[in-house]
């Protein structure tokens, strides 16, 4: 490994560390998460619906640009910042970030927890908790460090890895713009309650992680067959979808006084109201599934069914939530 590898990874990681220790002495995390929120802000939606449009159609643009063999030929200047770039989507913010950490640390939400009227108990960065504390459910009820919108954003900060010794005032500004950009999103997401500010921090500073151990093999004269491409993108798309995990809650209203759910709720609690209220249903449903996949409750015969409506799923679980009239006396819940 060079001086620069060297130097790269001791002030990400030491950046990280101080951060991170503030963060804990000053409450840094919980202040914040309680003056940012605004759960009805525009810029924040606006930003957590559209803030990785830009990062999404760079990386078609450097996809396109390493499988045509021709244009790597004509602009090979930009070789290694297009297999930099894919690198680190792939293996930085992809499968670092939403596969591996999201899925080994457990951090609820702000909006999740105590601070901000949620159930859930407020924990730390690395979803480091008091040894006493419990959490219900705790496998599928963090998925707040680090913030995967952010380390999206910070993308944008990538080119600087490969450019700082060519272009040293053009990687400066790429620098700039990626952490300013990042920031941004960041704080999008922290008003929104959706991440802490030790999430974000980490967000951006995985990605510079990933660049710059990427850097250090992806030279400028450096080339990549179509073939290693392809398969490289099939088996960080499988792992992506195979091991991301996720939660969702459906709401469904239903006249039927039969209710099934597949999969097979664990955990059914029923709760009677008003005779002249319909049957409602609350279902969260648990388990693994590619990033953009989603699911959606149907209704057949008074059955409440979940239709993959786009993407893979795996070890599906639910737990559900019943309003019966209390005028029926029996239900059949299944």
């Amino acid at each position: 490994m060079g001086r620069e590898f060297k130097k790269d990874i001791t002030f990400i990681l030491i950046t990280g560390a101080v951060l991170t220790i503030f963060a804990h002495l000053l409450h840094i995390d919980a202040q914040l998460a309680a003056e940012l929120f605004m759960p009805e802000s525009q810029l924040g939606w606006y930003l957590r619906q559209y803030s990785q449009m830009p990062m999404i159609i760079v990386s078609v643009a450097f996809l396109i640009f390493i499988i045509i063999p021709p244009l790597r030929k004509k602009f090979p200047h930009l070789r290694q910042v297009a297999l930099l770039w894919l690198f680190t989507l792939l293996f930085g913010a992809g499968l670092f970030v939403h596969t591996f950490l999201k899925d080994t640390i457990d951090r609820p939400r702000p909006r999740e927890t105590s601070l901000l009227g949620g159930s859930q108990q407020y924990t730390g960065a690395f979803g480091i908790a008091p040894h006493q504390q419990q959490h219900a459910h705790a496998e599928f009820s963090g998925k707040s460090f680090p913030s995967g919108h952010v380390a999206m954003a910070a993308m944008l900060m990538v080119p600087y890895f490969s450019l700082r010794r060519r272009k040293p005032k053009t990687a400066a500004a790429v620098l700039s713009l990626g952490v300013a950009y990042a920031v941004l999103v960041g704080y999008g997401r922290m008003v929104l309650g959706a991440h802490f500010f030790t999430d974000v921090v980490w967000g951006i500073l995985c990605v510079a992680l990933t660049a710059a151990i990427g850097a250090t093999f992806i030279k400028p004269q450096s080339d990549f067959k179509t073939r290693y491409t392809f398969t490289l993108m099939a088996v960080a798309i499988f792992a992506l979808a195979w091991f991301n995990k996720f939660s969702l809650t459906l709401h469904h209203t239903s006249q039927s006084a039969e209710i099934a759910f597949a999969p097979q709720c664990k955990k059914v609690e029923i709760e009677r109201v008003a005779t002249d209220q319909p049957y409602k249903a609350q279902i969260k449903v648990y388990g693994y599934g590619g990033p953009t996949s989603w699911l959606t409750a149907t209704e057949t015969s008074g059955t409440i069914d979940y239709t993959t409506s786009f993407g893979i799923f795996r070890d599906l679980e639910c737990e559900a939530k019943l309003q019966i009239p209390e005028n029926i006396k029996h239900a059949i819940v299944q």
